[in-house]
């Protein structure tokens, strides 16, 4: 299994998209559409050959500027035969009787998903514009501990995925302090956004409400409603990063408030000269007669 999680991290490293996202056994499902010209055609237990030629920069000095050669043989072809998109559908795959009003509803969803991205972007942006203009000291042992921080959590996320961190250090190039050391500059960026928000909640005496905080909580958990789990979490002294977690998020919210949107002037586009040289046995235009307009005239 280790080698499979191997091949899907070096897969993924060379752009391969992993439709099953990483491995947790021996399978790894890839997206070989990049080789669509050299698959096209072809049918289970054919066998072929594909050569990719990597970039010059590539950051495997092994392969760089060469050529790959891929041994693929077709295991299985599959096509998606996909149903009619009618009234019968809509009722069946839905609570709607007719794909009008499926069609509406999927439109009323895009816009309200679009129109929550466009606030939190905005959001973020607002305080990352604040937090470029505080003045904020960040000891450098700080900066580091949080580098760790968001180094291990990303390293969760590999092994969710069923990727060896160690195994992706290596096709890095780098090994794992060096990937923490180049992670200060993020972590930098999050330690100084913090701290912006920490001191907007504490000059403006921002304090969350027990509504908000079961808000922040969602549905609950299992049985466990939020209004349930926020009474544990008080009855083991476990609030207090609730709490401020929720205290920054109101922060931010009033940051975003304040904030007035400015529209991204639009350059105009370069005019590219004529260069293209008279035609020699080309007459000049003769210009049009002067015509003075006088009422009736259109």
């Amino acid at each position: 299994m280790a080698n499979a999680a191997a091949l899907g991290a070096a897969l993924a490293e060379e752009g391969f998209r992993l439709v099953s996202g990483g491995t947790d056994n021996h399978l790894v499902l890839v997206d070989l559409r990049t080789f669509d010209a050299g698959l096209t055609g072809k049918s289970a237990g054919d066998e072929t050959e594909i050569e990719v030629a990597f970039p010059e920069d590539h950051q495997d000095e092994a392969v760089a500027g060469k050529t790959a050669t891929f041994a693929i043989k077709v295991g299985e072809v599959r096509e998606k035969v996909l149903p009619v998109l009618d009234d019968d559908f809509a009722s069946s795959a839905s609570e709607f009787d007719t794909v009008d009003e499926l069609r509406n509803e999927i439109r009323t969803r895009i816009a309200a998903v679009l129109e929550q991205r466009a606030e939190a972007e905005f959001r973020e942006a607002a305080v990352e514009a604040a937090a470029e203009n505080a003045s904020v000291e960040l000891p450098n042992d700080l900066v580091h501990a949080r580098a760790h921080e968001l180094w291990e959590r990303f390293e969760r996320g590999l092994q969710a995925r069923g990727i060896d961190p160690q195994m992706y250090a290596q096709m890095q190039g780098k090994d794992r302090h060096d990937l923490i050391d180049e992670g200060e500059d993020s972590a930098r960026i999050s330690l100084r956004r913090e701290a912006t928000l920490a001191a907007v909640a504490e000059a403006e005496q921002l304090e969350p409400s027990d509504d908000e905080m079961v808000d922040a909580l969602g549905p609950g958990e299992g049985k466990d409603s939020p209004q349930k789990i926020l009474a544990r979490l008080r009855e083991t002294g476990r609030d207090a990063l609730l709490r401020e977690e929720v205290r920054l998020r109101k922060a931010a919210e009033l940051i975003a408030e304040q904030a007035k949107a400015v529209p991204k002037p639009v350059e105009p586009e370069p005019i590219e000269p004529d260069t293209k040289a008279p035609e020699a046995d080309a007459a000049p235009a003769e210009a049009e007669p002067s015509k003075l307009w006088t009422p009736g005239d259109p």
